[in-house]
């Protein structure tokens, strides 16, 4: 989707598999999207978390040569957010976070909640929030799919197999004689215990392990219902009006989701790159 809307720009994406080196000719740097701002499983808390570390590989990289870089369509991941004390949790947790927040060169969020959480703990007036830029994500290879008899269970957090509330939820469909799916859009090691459990438990149902966006845009699309407990799935069946439920307890990051924002102001986000951009 970003090679379509700047094919003017050579992009070159990584993920949080570090390379062993970098081209010499980057003259920018973007981390995004997703649920990027976050320090899970850090010991003890507030430390460097291995996912922090990937990421601060690429800002320092940028930072030591002098490459401005950014953030780009982001969330925030926290739990515990009811908590009073707030503001010492938020600071405590993302410690690592706080500096490198401060030093980007252009941030943008997916929510004003996650905006609100950047703004407290950088101390910056000049977050810019829009809807997430997955929102725009129309795949030309995917053709317009029929609705089918069938509910989608998009794996992820409190929507796995093993869940009372998902086994009940399941009985009913199958008593409505729809076909049940179990797909997985995160990576495996989030995955692989509920894809091993869905295979095992429900011999009946189709499970898609480790799909593309392309085969989750398709797959979403042509249901009739999708339960989701992964924030891109939410988003998926949003663009391809199919109803979703997302349940009570599910991460902050999709709690937070301003349904009334329009989702073509998505947008933004590539309008504040191609901002940045045009200033180099």
């Amino acid at each position: 989707m970003l090679r379509r809307e700047f094919p003017e720009h050579t992009l070159i994406f990584y993920n949080s598999n570090l390379p062993s080196s970098l081209p010499d000719d980057v003259n920018l740097v973007v981390l995004g999207g997703g649920g990027l701002i976050h320090n899970a499983n850090a010991s003890p808390r507030g430390s460097a978390s291995h996912h922090f570390r990937c990421m601060r590989f690429y800002m320092e990289w940028a930072t030591r040569r002098g490459i401005p870089w950014g953030i780009l369509s982001c969330g925030v991941q926290l739990h515990g957010l009811h908590r009073r004390d707030r503001e010492e949790w938020l600071g405590e947790t993302l410690t690592p976070w706080v500096p490198w927040l401060r030093k980007a060169h252009f941030i943008t969020m997916r929510s004003p909640a996650c905006a609100q959480a950047v703004e407290m703990m950088s101390e910056r007036s000049d977050v810019l929030v829009f809807p997430d830029l997955a929102y725009l994500f129309r795949p030309a290879s995917v053709a317009p799919t029929p609705r089918q008899e069938m509910v989608t269970f998009v794996m992820a957090g409190c929507v796995n197999p093993r869940e009372i509330y998902c086994k009940r939820l399941l009985r009913a469909f199958k008593a409505a004689n729809l076909r049940i799916v179990w797909l997985s859009m995160g990576a495996n090691v989030d995955d692989k215990d509920s894809i091993a459990a869905a295979s095992q438990s429900y011999p009946e149902a189709v499970v898609i392990p480790r799909s593309t966006p392309e085969q989750a845009y398709q797959q979403i699309a042509a249901s009739c219902f999708v339960v989701s407990g992964r924030y891109h799935g939410m988003v998926f069946s949003r663009t391809s009006g199919v109803p979703c439920f997302i349940p009570d307890d599910s991460p902050w990051k999709i709690r937070q989701e301003n349904f009334a924002a329009d989702m073509s102001d998505a947008s933004g986000h590539t309008r504040t790159l191609r901002s940045f951009l045009a200033t180099l």
